[in-house]
């Protein structure tokens, strides 16, 4: 006779969250040395570096990833998929094709992805690719089309109706990587083509989306995109330079001070570098940042050509030593930090009044000129002491009774009052508590918050200019039951609590990896499960799926639990 043995199952959906989980402090991935160097993202190769920027820009979990060939000429389709990674709150990963890469493996379990959007053809990514990633318990969207254009035209058709589309030549990456933070940012289908003439499905899709399309942006010169292609888009701007760099300026002309970014992504223009960077477009997108190319050596832009480009001093290099060394970093960010401490002179007018600076203080360089860093650059320039300071906010751990602030640098003192958060309908919403324990660097926010709202955070204090931050709070969804394993029954209800997820409309059981259940519908905010319609006997494994009323999955919880002694234990995934 065999001894019952039961499992209680405990199930929770993750607080979801969108540009909550941005940037957190870490730890830099460059050694440093005895010099400042702005922070860098890279890895022993692209495959790492792409897991490495995803682990910096999504610190928790993430329900979607994008997924592409990481191989030279395939790199186009991850580059045009940054929209659709922006707006599946996705980090972009890459795999080789005949199996997928272990450190992507890796990064997709700890972010607990539960959809993977392929963006490389089914002809370039083999079966053991999606064996590997449906035993993860995975879903596979595959976008991946014939060729470049339609892969294009696939993700494309994943963004909805669009008000703006960035036409980009197929065959080289640099015009596309200026491109895809921008287009991530502004929600604008990033379309290929050839520079002599448009493909007939290019065309169609223009025609189908004509009523929406109200501008596009061609770019890259008459060498990449001749002036007949271009004279076929609607509403048609170019931006281009005399080479890629001059495109680069270009976009971020366009586009720089509208974004008003909180970083400067810094990336090598070289062909053979910039695999590095096209993972970061997400990334950057998160914040409405840009990425500035640069040589593998030097950094020649000038202040005077970044000058009211709206670039931000907040460096991030993308890619190791290798692709953009560090004296090259600290170049750029020397560059924008001249440009920032370039102070105007104060007005001659009759209006005007003069006065002496503070005791202690600094008196502002005359107009024009830039203030000094030393004789051999190891200085730094003091503003006055009226000047404010520039502090990045960051909210993560959104909950329904508070969340986590960021702040860099760390300022310490803040209290409640200093806070201000406002609810999806601009309302202001109270908040009750806010402590450090780590002299300013992040507080615990206390305050009660509702599923289902998008929340908008900011910061006052004198002397300090802050940004804001938004967070989104899905809400916890539980289920709780008991069932006898080697009879496959059950023993007490299986409750399953949606009250935190209203979408939800219908429910999924999987066990070891199977569906042991149809499509339950969900009735209410507390739903029972009294017999299984598949025997279960011995899973250790089991997932609860939730759908919506598309029937697209909306949340998901795996457990993994052992028996012994007639008892089982489980814990989230």
């Amino acid at each position: 006779m065999h001894k019952n043995k039961h499992f209680f199952l405990s199930v929770g959906v993750a607080l979801g969250l969108v540009l909550s989980q941005f940037m957190a402090p870490m730890a830099a991935v460059a050694d440093t040395g005895t010099s400042t160097v702005p922070l860098r993202l890279a890895g022993s190769d692209r495959y790492q570096t792409a897991a490495q920027i995803a682990e910096y820009g999504w610190r928790s979990t993430a329900d979607n990833a994008v997924l592409a060939v990481g191989t030279d000429d395939h790199l186009v389709d991850a580059l045009t998929a940054a929209p659709l990674a922006k707006a599946k709150s996705a980090p972009i990963l890459l795999t080789q094709g005949d199996t997928l890469n272990p450190s992507t493996a890796a990064e997709l379990q700890r972010l607990k992805v539960k959809t993977v959007y392929l963006v490389t053809g089914l002809g370039v990514v083999s079966q053991n690719v999606l064996d590997s990633l449906a035993n993860m318990n995975i879903k596979v969207v595959n976008l991946g089309g014939s060729d470049r254009f339609s892969t294009a035209l696939n993700i494309a058709g994943q963004l909805g109706a669009p008000s703006k589309v960035a036409l980009v030549t197929a065959w080289t990456n640099a015009d596309a990587l200026s491109t895809a933070p921008v287009a991530a940012a502004e929600g604008m289908p990033i379309l290929l083509t050839d520079k002599d003439s448009l493909s007939p499905e290019v065309a169609n899709y223009l025609t189908t989306n004509k009523a929406t399309i109200q501008k596009t942006y061609v770019i890259g010169g008459t060498e990449v995109i001749s002036d007949a292609v271009a004279s076929q888009m609607p509403n048609s701007v170019r931006l281009a330079g005399t080479d890629r760099y001059g495109t680069n300026l270009a976009v971020i002309q366009q586009f720089g001070t509208l974004l008003k970014p909180q970083y400067t992504f810094a990336a090598s223009g070289d062909d053979a570098h910039l695999v590095d960077a096209l993972t970061g477009a997400p990334l950057a997108a998160l914040s409405n940042s840009l990425i500035l190319l640069t040589g593998d050596s030097a950094f020649t832009d000038t202040a005077q050509q970044l000058t009211g480009l709206g670039l931000s001093t907040n460096i991030i290099g993308l890619g190791g030593s290798g692709s953009i060394p560090d004296n090259v970093l600290q170049t750029i960010e020397n560059v924008l930090q001249t440009i920032e401490n370039t102070i105007p002179a104060p007005s001659t007018g009759n209006n005007s009044t003069s006065g002496t600076p503070a005791s202690g203080g600094t008196t502002p360089p005359s107009s024009g000129t830039t203030p000094s860093r030393g004789g051999g650059g190891g200085g730094n320039y003091t503003p006055p002491s009226s000047s404010t300071t520039t502090e990045t906010l960051m909210v993560s751990n959104p909950a329904t009774t508070g969340f986590t602030v960021t702040l860099n640098p760390a300022l310490a003192g803040l209290t409640a009052s200093n806070f201000t958060l406002l609810d999806s309908s601009s309302q202001p919403v109270t908040i009750t508590g806010a402590t450090t324990s780590d002299s300013g660097a992040s507080y615990a926010i206390s305050s009660a918050l509702s599923a289902g709202q998008t929340y908008t955070v900011t910061a006052t204090k004198t002397g300090c200019n802050f940004g804001t931050a938004q967070m989104s709070v899905t809400g916890v969804t539980s289920a709780t039951g008991t069932w006898n394993l080697v009879q496959g029954v059950m023993t007490s209800d299986l409750t399953i609590n949606v009250s935190g997820l209203s979408e939800a409309t219908q429910y999924e059981v999987w066990g070891n990896g199977m569906a042991i259940s149809e499509k339950i519908n969900i009735s209410g905010a507390n739903n029972y499960l009294r017999a299984w319609p598949t025997a279960f006997e011995n899973m250790s494994l089991l997932t609860i799926k939730l759908f919506n009323a598309a029937g697209d999955q909306v949340g998901q919880a795996t457990l993994s639990g052992t028996t012994t002694n007639g008892s089982g234990s489980g814990t989230l995934n």
